[in-house]
């Protein structure tokens, strides 16, 4: 059996603004683990995805555009009080991108070590994850907990 990664971190839609009026955005997902792991699966090896999740629209978006690019969200915790991030990116009359703003409304809402999924990491030959969740001192436990499991499976024979 192959095994892919876990990546794990803050999921993110990303605004982009249509024209430089900046008052009509189209959405994408976004944030560095979410690329890495849509990344990791459109080339063909398996990725799951670690990240609480609100019970609202956003957050369901998120799942959607995950589920369309393959990504296994069974390592997603779900929060009715969780919102996710979003970025909004300007455009100048030039047509030129940058960004406007970055609004983490719950940002103490963060996965638990105790919501990982041991048998998750069993499936997985990398785990990575973003500088972001070593902010919190939650996710930064969280990391600690990721990283030794990660490593508890790796030396238990994957080499």
């Amino acid at each position: 059996m192959k095994k892919g990664i876990i990546s794990y971190g803050e999921a993110f839609i990303d605004f982009i603004a249509k024209n430089e009026s900046n008052t009509d955005f189209d959405p994408f997902l976004g944030g560095t683990t979410v690329n890495v792991a849509v990344g990791v699966q459109k080339l063909g090896a398996k990725a799951s995805y670690i990240c609480k999740l609100g019970s609202d629209e956003t957050s369901d978006f998120v799942r959607k555009k995950l589920l369309i690019e393959g990504v296994n969200q069974s390592g997603c915790v779900t929060s009715v009080t969780k919102k996710v991030c979003e970025v909004y990116i300007h455009k100048s009359k030039e047509g030129d991108r940058y960004f406007h703003s970055y609004i983490d409304s719950t940002p103490h809402e963060q996965v638990y070590k105790y919501e990982l999924q041991e048998a998750l990491f069993e499936k997985a030959a990398i785990f990575y994850f973003g500088s972001g969740t070593l902010f919190h001192p939650i996710s930064q436990e969280t990391t600690r907990e990721a990283v030794r499991l990660a490593k508890k499976i790796s030396y238990a024979g994957s080499f």
